[in-house]
């Protein structure tokens, strides 16, 4: 909320997404199921579709981008028998903890906020972590976030997420004039990833089973952080790794 107002894309993701297929082959409502392994290398990936056609897409390496409890269950069937310390290592990745967040997008037919406050973060222990506008010229629209250990005990009807939402922001704001038009929600059970105490070593065993594993990387939250540039940072990092790997004469 430092910023009045910042680049959003004009027409949404869909023109941002559709060019992306044009140039990489997609699957859609597709749900991958298990790693392909030769030989102690990766060689692509089971899935299935939406309709439940079984896949068997291949590929010189494969990232798994996603939180470590999918990672973990994604890679566990594979671990070599013969270490059982392997097995612990793959216990690290399953082990990553993880805190629910929900999201509640409320629209208003006139502004919540005024232009001097625009937003509000709530204390620990409160289910809401924050609420606010959109921007400057959005106070209309607000952004619910709830994130912690007290989500987990949360109501799961989208209602009853959306009132708790207005009764808490409304203890600060006055919520009885403006007349709420629309509303959108989501909530994610593996939210918001919490380091492990001495995380570098529960990186490190972590990275070793990418080595194990030839042609896997392992990317996601839970090895920079949960920002966007963390994300983004961690992912460099793996991808660069897999490039040498499959192109071991680049230096």
């Amino acid at each position: 909320m430092l910023l009045d107002s910042f680049d959003q894309l004009t027409h949404g993701f869909t023109p941002l997404l559709d060019g992306f297929r044009g140039q990489i082959a997609t699957h859609a409502a597709t749900r991958v199921t298990g790693l392909t392994v030769d030989s102690g290398r990766v060689t692509g990936v089971r899935a299935i579709t939406e309709a439940g056609e079984q896949l068997t897409l291949t590929a010189d390496a494969v990232v798994l981008a996603v939180p470590a409890p999918a990672a973990a269950a994604l890679t566990a069937e594979h671990q070599p028998a013969r270490a059982e310390q392997l097995g612990a290592r793959a216990e690290q990745l399953g082990a990553v903890r993880y805190f629910p967040v929900a999201v509640v997008i409320a629209e208003y037919d006139r502004p919540v906020f005024d232009e001097r406050v625009r937003a509000l973060t709530f204390p620990p222990g409160c289910p809401l972590s924050n609420a606010g506008a959109y921007g400057v010229t959005d106070r209309h629209i607000v952004r619910y976030t709830f994130s912690g250990r007290a989500v987990r005990s949360l109501p799961a009807g989208n209602d009853d997420l959306i009132t708790l939402a207005e009764k808490e922001l409304g203890a600060h704001l006055d919520l009885t004039t403006p007349r709420r038009t629309g509303a959108v929600t989501a909530r994610r059970e593996h939210g918001l990833c919490a380091y492990s105490p001495f995380h570098s070593s529960t990186l490190t065993k972590i990275n070793t089973l990418s080595k194990e594993l030839a042609a896997l990387a392992l990317t996601g939250d839970y090895v920079r952080g949960a920002s966007i540039e963390a994300c983004f940072r961690a992912a460099y990092e793996r991808m660069d790794a897999v490039i040498r790997t499959l192109t071991p004469t680049i230096p």
